[in-house]
């Protein structure tokens, strides 16, 4: 039985000729008539080089890539990431390299633009060296391609690249049972519900019933990237799958079985000198660049018999949702030094289980952690009784004043009694030390009524929004002020 093709991705700056490369790439290998169905019906393409077949993905970003991941699947098993060598890393770029290696597929280097006068190869395969990525002649073995897509130059030895780095990876070719992951999925007009899945193993068929967690499907159409209806797909093959009752997320695994949906990563254990060690994955952000290397310089003085520090990412700037994906892939927490950490954020990292903390001292970020490896320290999520924004403000005409809340963490109910800030930077500085802090809130008081809709309930989880009427009234509300539970 033949090894399946390669299913491969491109990731990097969104600037660096990601689409340039893909379209020479696909004008190079792929019939005229297929162009048209082709990424808006799948999302992904085949070509044949050298009488084999290889699979391209055409993911929308590294965000998108990673919330993969967090369902459990492996959307690709080699990466291409893309630098411009007229510009060189970005911070994108560094973003791409941490999500790529977190993936655990072998990743191959497509060095572009090199059509463009005064460029220097060097230099870019240094920055990739400073950034953990390490090419042939910088001390490492990942290959890096110069390529032009608009000289269409060295296309055909990229391609070559792809194959010699899946020929020398070992996998059985023993028939499985199918299995799939869904890289892109909406509701259509006419056709309903419509999933773009890679087939990951053995075979889809017109008639197949499916899974993507509990939700079945009874498979009505087949797709094929050149918009053509076929009646079934072997391994690494693209498709469009009709027949799901409801739009499947993005990143569900297809199995021929209902299984639960995996949302987290298992813990990891490595042995080292033969004792089993817990690695404890990390995301660091800081303010700027000069605070980051301080911070790394003394993280990797951080020693532990217990366990072994893996960063899986550090940049400068505020703690974004793709810092929380990316941690939440590893099990991992997330840590910043003197960064905004956005409410919008937090809501979606609770909703992860992802641990972020945040500082202001460095050597309290050093401590902990060292406490952390040792497993002195505990680092848990701060207990949030309850935590909500003031999105909206109604006046009725009896006077009282409404606000429109969207409760992100914990739970408020009726009599709770609750303080009101004008902002979540100035509540966390209170909460870490609230005698020392020069902030306090605008007002204290309880809520009276909590309404939901049109009803009103007793109760107010996270997650949804409430009108809340507090008695006594805060007479002067603005959007954006944040509701704080004792």
């Amino acid at each position: 039985m033949q090894k399946r093709p390669p299913v491969v991705t491109i990731m990097g700056h969104v600037d660096h000729g990601k689409t340039s490369l893909l379209d020479a790439i696909r004008h190079t290998n792929v019939a005229q008539k297929e162009f048209g169905g082709i990424t808006q019906h799948v999302g992904a393409y085949q070509i044949t080089y050298k009488d084999r077949l290889i699979t391209f993905v055409d993911t929308p970003g590294h965000e998108a890539f990673t919330q993969m991941r967090v369902r459990g699947g492996r959307v690709a098993d080699i990466i291409i990431l893309v630098v411009a060598v007229n510009e060189g890393v970005k911070p994108q770029t560094v973003e791409a390299i941490s999500h790529a290696k977190a993936s655990g597929a072998p990743i191959i280097v497509a060095l572009t633009k090199i059509d463009i006068p005064g460029i220097i190869l060097e230099k870019v395969k240094k920055e990739l060296a400073v950034n953990g990525l390490l090419v042939e002649g910088f001390g490492g073995d990942i290959v890096a391609v110069p390529v032009s897509a608009k000289e269409n130059k060295n296309i055909n030895e990229l391609l070559d690249t792809i194959l010699l780095v899946w020929d020398m990876r070992v996998e059985s070719v023993e028939k499985k049972e199918f299995s799939g992951l869904v890289i892109e999925s909406l509701l259509d007009k006419k056709k309903g519900p419509v999933a773009s899945v890679i087939v990951q193993s053995g075979t889809l068929a017109v008639g197949d019933t499916i899974f993507a967690g509990n939700l079945e499907c009874k498979v009505k159409a087949l797709i094929g990237f050149n918009n053509e209806q076929i009646k079934s797909v072997e391994a690494s093959t693209p498709v469009a799958v009709l027949g799901f009752k409801e739009v499947p997320l993005v990143g569900s695994v297809l199995a021929s079985t209902s299984h639960e949906v995996q949302d987290d990563i298992k813990e990891e254990i490595i042995e080292v000198d033969g004792k089993g060690k817990k690695i404890l994955n990390i995301v660091i952000k800081a303010d700027a660049q000069g605070t980051l290397e301080a911070i790394l310089a003394g993280v990797v003085k951080l020693k532990s018999e217990q366990a072994i520090l893996n960063i899986l990412h550090s940049g400068v700037g505020d703690i974004t949702q793709g810092d929380i994906l990316l941690a939440s892939t590893a099990g991992g927490i997330v840590m910043g030094f003197n960064v905004r950490y956005p409410s919008e954020t937090e809501f979606f990292a609770k909703g992860r289980k992802v641990i972020v903390r945040t500082y202001h001292i460095i050597y309290e970020l050093l401590d902990e952690l060292e406490g952390a490896l040792e497993g002195v320290v505990e680092l848990e999520e701060e207990k949030i009784k309850g935590r909500a924004q003031i999105v909206a403000i109604f006046n009725l005409p009896s006077g009282d004043i409404i606000c429109g809340c969207n409760v992100y963490a914990g739970r408020f109910k009726v009599g709770d009694k609750v303080a009101i800030w004008d902002s979540e930077e100035n509540l966390k500085d209170f909460l870490k030390d609230p005698k020392k802090s020069e902030f306090n809130p605008l007002f204290e008081t309880k809520i009276k009524r909590i309404k939901q809709e049109h009803d009103f309930v007793d109760a107010a989880p996270a997650g949804k929004n409430y009108g809340f009427l507090f008695d006594p009234q805060y007479l002067t509300p603005s959007v954006n002020f944040i509701i704080h539970k004792h």
